[in-house]
């Protein structure tokens, strides 16, 4: 695997860091506290049945998108595919006295061969209930955004595209995070702040060719998230500039007018029921993006997305069977420029066997249905069965 020019010098500092930090840990182990994790997966996909997608005109064979931001798509019927989902991790996570803490993760992919820094921030806690923390992160749009590598910690063997499927996961900034249990209501809540750039975007690999880079500025959000016994609710807002640039071209907006930025916001909220051995998850997201109407030449691009997922299943002792079904839609005010709104849906069937401490097997059906009005659609109907195993140490 290839190291991508953007993280070697951070992946060299991070190796250096763990290597001089166990050297100091063993001169004082009270100061210095080094622990490694890792996780892993290892997805096997076959798509049963496919029309003919037509995404930007780019694909016109059968098309399912197991992995929007990395690119993991599958194109060919009846063919097991295991490059497009399997990863593998590594996490740092290096304890500096009392409050003072360093994390930095690094992910693998088989889909693009490449090495990335997933996470890379240091921590200190000036007071018991207070987190301040600065580096990179993962942008906390959804419920599972955190942990969205970490197929060992969610029940599907993929969280819902559906909604999981956005341009950028990661950002560089700093945030506060406030942690209490009133009423006996465990409380945590963030406020957070910075930029982002993705180079070679995968979600844009979907969508058309040639690469494109993708720039969110002033990303501003904040989440609360309240639990209580056998009830999980988190609320989450963010919201920031974006810009797009193809090879050769310059930073534009969404219609890709030059030096425009587009204005986009994220809604989110979800409600997840664990009670003894009942599963019920629901999340519901919305996203508004509008372009910057600065240039009469290129007139405004106003969409709303919605996306939302449900699901229920049951813990028999090490099996898990669980179903799920979420839908994407899209409408918009500015019909003249964005003629033909995305509407597919999906339906899923997952069954987990935990057969060893920290492992699991899953089989995973889907049945997605796209019900955009498109005269060619841009998914098309599909079938499609995984398997995988997951693990984490």
């Amino acid at each position: 695997m290839r190291i991508s020019m953007e993280n070697k010098t951070a992946v060299t500092a991070l190796l250096l860091g763990s290597g001089i930090a166990a050297s100091l840990q063993s001169n004082s182990a009270h100061a210095f506290d080094l622990q490694i994790s890792g996780f892993g997966s290892v997805v096997a996909t076959d798509l049963l049945q496919g029309e003919s997608g037509a995404v930007a005109g780019r694909y016109t064979s059968p098309l399912y998108v197991g992995d929007w931001y990395n690119g993991g798509i599958y194109t060919k019927k009846n063919s097991v595919d295991l490059t497009q989902e399997t990863r593998g991790g590594l996490q740092a996570n290096l304890s500096l006295f009392s409050n003072f803490s360093a994390v930095a993760q690094v992910v693998g992919r088989t889909v693009d061969k490449a090495v990335t820094l997933e996470w890379a921030y240091l921590s200190y806690k000036p007071i018991n209930k207070i987190t301040l923390q600065a580096g990179r992160k993962r942008l906390p749009l959804f419920y599972y955004s955190d942990y969205q590598d970490v197929g060992y910690a969610y029940t599907w063997i993929r969280t819902p595209q559906e909604l999981y499927g956005w341009e950028i996961t990661n950002y560089d900034g700093a945030s506060a995070r406030y942690q209490d249990t009133i009423a006996g209501i465990s409380v945590s809540s963030s406020v957070f702040g910075g930029n982002s750039e993705k180079k070679k975007s995968g979600y844009f690999t979907v969508l058309q060719e040639p690469s494109v880079d993708v720039r969110w500025t002033n990303i501003v959000g904040a989440d609360v998230e309240l639990n209580y016994e056998w009830l999980t609710t988190r609320i989450s807002y963010v919201q920031s500039d974006a810009q797009y640039k193809n090879e050769g071209s310059e930073w534009a907006d969404g219609n890709y007018s030059v030096d425009e930025k587009m204005k986009q916001r994220y809604y989110g909220i979800a409600n997840n029921i664990e009670y003894e051995s009942l599963l019920v998850l629901s999340e519901f997201n919305i996203a508004e993006k509008r372009n910057h109407p600065k240039n009469p030449e290129n007139p405004t691009l106003d969409y709303t997305a919605t996306a939302w997922s449900l699901g229920a299943g049951y813990r028999w002792g090490d099996f898990t069977p669980f179903v799920n079904a979420s839908k994407y839609s899209e409408t918009t005010t500015t019909p003249e420029v964005y003629a033909y709104p995305w509407n597919y849906s999906a339906y899923s069937f997952t069954l987990r066997w935990d057969f060893a401490p920290k492992q699991d097997v899953k089989f995973h059906y889907v049945k997605l249905n796209d019900d955009s009005k498109n005269e060619t659609k841009p998914m098309g109907n599909s079938q499609s069965v995984s398997v995988s195993y997951d693990f984490s140490f």
